[in-house]
């Protein structure tokens, strides 16, 4: 109890005071406050690659890749409590290293397409006794313009139908974590029509 962090919790809470009763020491009010940690270091490696290819036959081409990469998640809650870094240990929600995200476009005259996807990293299963595999979710984008003024979109979201990361640990409603890439809506179908004034 004689700890930072002990001494912290303790202050959170306050007691009645009744010495000779079956009051005494009954917790009163809980005080829920955020505590202001010491310290909270990260780091990591951001990259983005974009390239632009002109054809006269085949139209415009366009790549754009982007990648994230955690290496440290470092975290202290009291200047005497160790710096631990979170990023390897076993947590559901918050373990995911990596994301990466690129769409591939195309377009020629008045006709375009974009295939965009995103993948989350590996994440740990709610049992936190192993890592569940990457997640991806792909969506595709067709365009058609009709004159210079009206356009028209068909786009397809969650084009693999990819709900969300099988765990079999997960045994509680809805049997699944949203927090690590999850999409439970699966595939769906949009069209829009848009004028330009």
């Amino acid at each position: 109890m004689d700890s930072t962090f002990c001494q912290n919790l303790t202050s959170l809470i306050t007691r009645t005071s009744a010495p000779g009763t079956t009051l005494d020491g009954r917790i009163q009010r809980l005080n829920t406050a955020y505590i202001n940690t010491a310290l909270v270091e990260t780091s990591g490696i951001d990259a983005t690659y974009k390239y632009r290819l002109d054809t006269d036959r085949l139209g415009r081409f366009g790549l754009d890749l982007g990648y994230s990469l955690m290496l440290t998640n470092k975290y202290q809650e009291n200047d005497d409590d160790e710096l631990i870094d979170y990023r390897d240990l076993p947590d559901f929600d918050w373990s995911q290293r990596s994301r990466f995200r690129g769409s591939l476009s195309w377009s020629k005259n008045e006709w375009g397409a974009t295939l965009f996807s995103t993948r989350y990293g590996s994440n740990w299963n709610r049992a936190q006794t192993q890592r569940l595999g990457p997640y991806s979710l792909y969506n595709l984008q067709l365009t058609k313009k009709f004159g210079p003024n009206v356009t028209a979109d068909f786009t397809v979201v969650n084009l693999t139908n990819n709900t969300f990361r099988r765990d079999p640990t997960d045994t509680a409603y809805p049997y699944f974590n949203p927090l690590i890439g999850a999409d439970p809506l699966g595939r769906r179908y949009y069209i829009s029509l848009s004028y330009r004034f």
